[in-house]
């Protein structure tokens, strides 16, 4: 019987044997294919989640076996995964001593008794399954956590808050610990500002790193918030209420702020730059990330902290730029040579209106001191005989030169096949009007009457906010193409807005008017704020049905037919999202990174 497959359970794992008698590992393709899962088995090994036991068998580790799909594991002879959602609940108080979480399993609406572990193999009755994850580690996490010794009450706080993450949607968890609402920094960025001595500072802004898939189908590390606004203006005074960083943060209405030890060493930099004189204060903010390594440089004895993982400068440059400290943008400039396969004729940056020649053969060794004066805390490096800010957009900038130096030879697209242009060195032209005006937008004509409409709110306007609403139904009276809400932050410009597309859905809906899909472009760490601040103070049903046009569901979003063919809407000249599903929602919630063309009929917010 060469297809039959053994199992033997361990505390490691699963010992798997092929065949009767067994047969060697190397033959198990050959001998065993078709019926026996030989190849997902296989797989496992050289992914290094299996190891060759002996010449005969395979030790699948706990977490390789859980996490296989539920159809590898019927391929591989394994039990059915783990019908059951998860139950977890607490002892006593996280501040108590003898604090535990324990966990069990339902099904059905019922607690299933005598359910017995053994790693990822469950004992159920006469029945056995497999735990896959996210259960197999979450149960396993609560295990080994039980199991430990002497954790104080900050390890038990961060050890909740990174378990309270993974749970799944389904899982009951008691009233206790449901309410202990704790949340993991794992990242933290800075809100720049200008105090009342008209002084540059700032304050973190914690967060963490999370995987989001991008809009060319790949996956990207972002920030994230974790805080609403009110709550992390809370951490931000005891933040700076104290001359030392603590592990946790009482942040208001019963949440908590857990530092990770790495954000806790980097935040004690912070907080040190936040008590410095002004000089050091501007200095800090024009280069975070340089004088983050230069505090943990080599003469550093304690473990070396990953900057790029701890600290995110995602749009801080022009959050900086806000209050007067102002880092010059540097952009990489080409003149291209008459004919495409030849060298470009000239290249170099331009810095703040002034243009930096290079040649091309400096560029490596440009690159090579632009990085070490970065991961140095240096502020700037010299070059074409100006100095060089030595930031990672210069450092960017000077990669897309070299990149550019050389043509890139691509051969030619077979019958029937498309070559996208690369996106990632291409730039816009636009007309600046900076000598002429060569571009002028015609107002609209809109039906007059928003500024009579009241909007849908739940919570009251500040009077400078009720200003700032009257000026933006003012400008769509007037038929402005769009307006620039500058407050300062904090004051609530997202509430304002909000504010003002209640005020055209009220006003279309009372003139009969037709309506479209509204569309709000973000940055990233903002696009759970806007839900918040959206549930928080819209009445009703506030603006309708949001459909969410980034990340993952950005991908639900894509036409089927249009995505399978290679390249971009700018290569095809189609769009590769699905328009009715976008013109059917309510309003659209999408950060900067995906195009997406929404037709409206009627109204046209897209310029806010």
């Amino acid at each position: 019987m060469a297809n039959k497959v053994a199992f033997e359970k361990t505390r490691d794992g699963v010992i798997v044997r092929v065949g009767d008698p067994p047969v060697p590992v190397r033959e198990w393709t050959a001998h065993a294919a078709g019926t026996s899962g030989a190849g997902t088995l296989i797989r496992l090994r050289d992914e290094g989640r299996a190891v060759e036991r002996d010449a005969a068998s395979l030790l699948v580790s706990w977490p390789g076996v859980a996490g296989l799909t539920s159809g590898e594991l019927r391929y591989a002879g394994l039990p059915d995964a783990a019908p059951f959602a998860l139950e977890v609940f607490a002892n006593e108080a996280v501040s108590d001593p003898g604090f535990e979480v324990r966990y069990g399993f339902i099904r059905d609406g019922r607690r299933v008794v005598s359910v017995q572990r053994e790693g990822a193999w469950l004992r159920a009755g006469d029945d056995d399954f497999i735990l896959l994850d996210p259960l197999y580690s979450i149960v396993d996490s609560i295990d080994r956590f039980r199991q430990s010794e002497d954790a104080d009450l900050e390890s038990r706080m961060l050890w909740w808050g990174r378990l309270k993450e993974q749970l799944p949607e389904d899982a009951v968890v008691d009233d206790h610990l449901r309410a202990l609402n704790i949340v993991v920094a794992s990242s933290f960025t800075l809100a720049p500002f200008v105090n009342a001595a008209g002084e540059p500072d700032f304050d973190p802004v914690v967060g963490r790193r999370v995987t989001r898939a991008t809009d060319a189908g790949g996956e990207e590390q972002v920030f994230e918030l974790l805080l609403p606004a009110a709550r992390q203006q809370e951490f931000a005074r005891r933040f700076r209420g104290l001359s030392r960083v603590k592990h946790r943060y009482l942040a208001g209405g019963g949440a908590y702020v857990v530092l990770t030890p790495d954000v806790e060493r980097a935040l004690g930099v912070v907080r040190r730059a936040q008590g410095d004189a002004v000089e050091v204060r501007r200095d800090f903010l024009k280069n975070v990330s340089g004088y983050l390594r230069g505090a943990f440089d080599e003469k550093d004895s304690s473990e070396p902290l990953e900057i790029d993982r701890v600290f995110s400068d995602e749009q801080l440059s022009e959050r900086v730029r806000g209050v007067g400290i102002w880092v010059d943008k540097v952009l990489p400039w080409i003149r291209q040579a008459a004919e495409p396969w030849l060298p470009p004729e000239a290249l170099g940056l331009q810095i703040a209106g002034t243009f930096v020649p290079l040649a091309p053969d400096d560029l490596p060794d440009l690159l090579t001191r632009l990085k070490k004066a970065v991961e140095q805390g240096e502020g700037t490096v010299r070059a074409g005989g100006v100095d060089l800010p030595a930031t990672p957009d210069t450092i960017k900038a000077v990669e897309k030169l070299v990149r550019q130096s050389q043509p890139v030879q691509r051969p030619d697209p077979g019958p029937g096949e498309l070559h996208p242009p690369d996106a990632s060195d291409q730039v816009l032209i636009v007309i600046d009007n900076l000598e002429t005006v060569g571009f002028r937008r015609a107002r609209k004509e809109r039906p007059v009457g928003i500024a009579a409409a009241a909007p849908a709110l739940k919570s009251t306007l500040l009077p400078h906010q009720r200003d700032g609403l009257a000026w933006l139904q003012s400008h769509w009276d007037a038929g402005s193409g769009g307006v620039l809400l500058a407050d300062d932050m904090g004051l609530g410009k997202t509430l304002e807005a909000l504010a003002f597309l209640s005020c055209l859905q009220v006003h279309a809906q009372a003139h009969g008017l037709p309506r479209g899909p509204m569309l709000i472009v973000a940055p990233t760490g903002l696009l759970r704020n806007w839900r918040d601040e959206h549930d928080m103070h819209l009445a009703g049903t506030g603006l309708g049905r949001v459909t969410e046009a980034h990340g993952a569901a950005l991908r639900r979003l894509r036409n089927p037919d249009r995505t399978a063919r290679r390249g971009g809407e700018l290569t095809f000249g189609l769009p590769l999202l699905d328009e009715d599903a976008l013109k059917k929602a309510d309003w659209v919630l999408t950060t900067y990174q995906p195009v997406v063309k929404v037709g409206h009929s009627g109204i046209d917010t897209t310029a806010l």
